[in-house]
């Protein structure tokens, strides 16, 4: 089954051993227009923005991590500020943005299990390599809140940039990468969503799989753990987003930026 012709077909792995959905077309992006939300969500980007300034003050963002076996390797600084990642709710963290919080509830698609919610700010000279997400039952939304000149995303073959103010819409299972080569950090709030040509029941399924695996399971404390137990694998802000690079920094990271590999397809 190719990934990147969008075919449908039964159930398989993905790049990356991505779970693939069966009977699912798909792409790599999707458009604004294609979800009635979009709209009400980039009418509250300011109200969104406005809580940054106290997540700053506070030093809140943190260098991101994950599971262990599932680290995202970086070269930079990429620090995020979680409310919801895989089943679990940072109950401080959501309560210091009650306007995120309210705007994610009020998109009908949104999921907090399994799915993540969080701040992503991307520090210039910051490249996350190349990887996929987990399965294709789900896309992810970027709502952008600052000026994202020099920065791009790749998704599969496909490279587009972020608009301050714009959603920016697509798959996560498969292939991508993203790039900061500007001058200022850029941030969004990132959100997972259930994708649109699910039906009803399926998500049900898929719903009430994630409840008992986050419930039950041994997976419900990893994320818990992987907090406690991770170290910071890449250089961090010491809790801020915009903080000054040293002139050596910004060397290197533009060194490693000018050797990247080429675009390539997801393999099939």
């Amino acid at each position: 089954m190719g990934i990147e012709t969008g075919q449908t077909g039964d159930f398989a792995s993905g790049a990356g051993g991505a779970p693939l959905y069966p009977g699912i077309a798909w792409k790599p992006y999707y458009e604004r227009n294609e979800f009635p939300w979009v709209a009400e969500v980039e009418a509250r980007a300011d109200a969104v923005r406005s809580e940054l300034p106290g997540l700053r003050g506070q030093r809140a963002f943190r260098a991101d991590r994950q599971p262990q076996g599932l680290e995202l390797p970086y070269e930079g600084a990429w620090n995020t500020y979680n409310s919801y990642h895989s089943g679990h709710t940072f109950g401080e963290n959501c309560r210091r943005c009650p306007e995120t919080v309210g705007l994610l509830a009020a998109v009908p698609d949104c999921f907090p299990m399994p799915g993540i919610a969080k701040f992503s700010a991307l520090s210039p000279d910051t490249h996350i390599t190349a990887h996929c997400g987990f399965g294709n039952f789900k896309l992810r939304c970027h709502l952008t809140l600052t000026d994202a000149a020099g920065c791009e995303l790749r998704v599969s073959s496909e490279v587009r940039r972020w608009e301050n103010g714009k959603c920016l819409l697509f798959d996560d299972s498969f292939e991508h990468e993203v790039w900061n080569r500007g001058e200022r950090t850029r941030i969004v709030l990132l959100f997972d969503f259930w994708r649109p040509d699910l039906s009803p029941g399926k998500i049900a399924i898929l719903k009430q799989f994630f409840v008992f695996a986050f419930t039950h399971t041994h997976m419900r404390d990893g994320w818990k753990q992987s907090q406690m137990t991770m170290k910071p694998r890449r250089r961090s802000n010491a809790g801020g987003f915009d903080a000054p690079l040293s002139s050596a920094s910004r060397r290197a990271g533009r060194a490693a930026h000018a050797s990247r590999r080429p675009l390539v397809n997801d393999p099939t």
